[in-house]
């Protein structure tokens, strides 16, 4: 498929009319959102305003793309479709209820264009409903290069001691995968032949990070937008009970890696790490955030180091001993 354009951004999107369009608003905004990068909607179908609110947008932008679907095929299956629609040499993939940075674009293309990557990964920031993007005022931004997939592992694998940062941020959340379009077709055809069926795959909640993570190999580049300045997502989105199907799905996957051997060690672990951390948090965390008197105790004590060194500790012997 010929690529018409360097970035084309996905976004599944299903009665979220408002959320839309605060994205779609932060992306047009853009300088960066030129001729070279596209925005492709794919809709549920909604049953709210969005298909006139997108019209309206598309009467001042010709690069704004809008497909309805005549009936609702649910979220998973709307991630790998919306990827599949992408025109673009790179895709972003996007969910519909976060929101860019302001100059989220520039950072991205300028990464695109100087480091060729294969993956690109952003940290990203969690706000509430009513937060815009000008309450943030951070004009730093760090870009770690990787140049292979054991060096990257090895990465989200380390704390960092210094910060006891969550960097299953890189991975939790759709809105921070920008990837090679053409790599992401070549991984999918191999998944599905490889490690998963269609239909299998169509009901996986990570079903876009097993394609992306299935052929990863040391000569492919990861990028890394190490401080949170790209993607803002909405906090209730962190809903990680243990009877959630995320959380299962997680569990389900890292039981596969382990017998099928389809990807490296390192990977694995990740996936580990990324089960027990959310499992540590929907059964103690997420439960005593439900008490108003827990949540607001609960955002004082995450700020100190020591309980966030205490907190990741276990997460990664929880790791080390299943």
């Amino acid at each position: 498929m010929p690529h018409q354009y360097l970035l084309s951004i996905c976004i599944p999107t299903y009665n979220r009319e408002a959320y839309l369009k605060r994205l779609l608003d932060s992306i047009v905004t853009q300088k960066w959102f030129t001729e070279e990068v596209c925005i492709i909607i794919n809709d549920g179908p909604s049953k709210d305003s969005t298909t006139e609110m997108v019209e309206e947008l598309q009467k001042n932008y010709k690069n704004i793309y809008y497909s309805r679907n005549d009936v609702a095929v649910g979220m998973l299956p709307a991630i790998l479709e919306s990827i599949d629609m992408s025109t673009g040499e790179y895709t972003w993939l996007f969910g519909s209820d976060d929101f860019m940075y302001p100059d989220a674009l520039e950072i991205v293309i300028r990464t695109i264009k100087k480091q060729s990557p294969t993956l690109i990964l952003s940290n990203r920031l969690n706000v509430r409903v009513t937060e815009e993007a000008s309450s943030y005022t951070e004009k730093d931004t760090q870009l770690l290069a990787f140049n292979g997939f054991s060096d990257f592992s090895e990465y989200l694998w380390i704390d960092d001691t210094s910060k006891y940062q969550d960097k299953w941020n890189y991975l939790t959340f759709m809105s921070v995968f920008c990837f090679e379009t053409g790599y992401y077709r070549q991984s999918l055809e191999y998944t599905q032949n490889s490690i998963i069926d269609m239909t299998a795959l169509k009901k996986h909640y990570f079903n876009y990070i097993l394609i992306l993570f299935s052929r990863l190999s040391p000569e492919r580049i990861i990028c890394i937008i190490e401080k949170p300045r790209l993607v803002f997502c909405q906090s209730a989105n962190t809903s990680w009970e243990p009877n959630h199907k995320i959380n299962q799905d997680i569990k389900m996957l890292m039981n596969y890696l382990k017998e099928n051997y389809s990807l490296s060690p390192w990977c694995i672990k990740i996936f580990k790490r990324m089960y027990f951390e959310s499992f540590l948090y929907g059964t103690i965390l997420y439960k005593l955030q439900k008490i108003r008197f827990f949540d607001i105790l609960m955002r004082k004590i995450i700020q100190n180091n020591a309980v966030k060194k205490t907190y990741y500790t276990l997460t990664r012997i929880l790791s080390w001993t299943h």
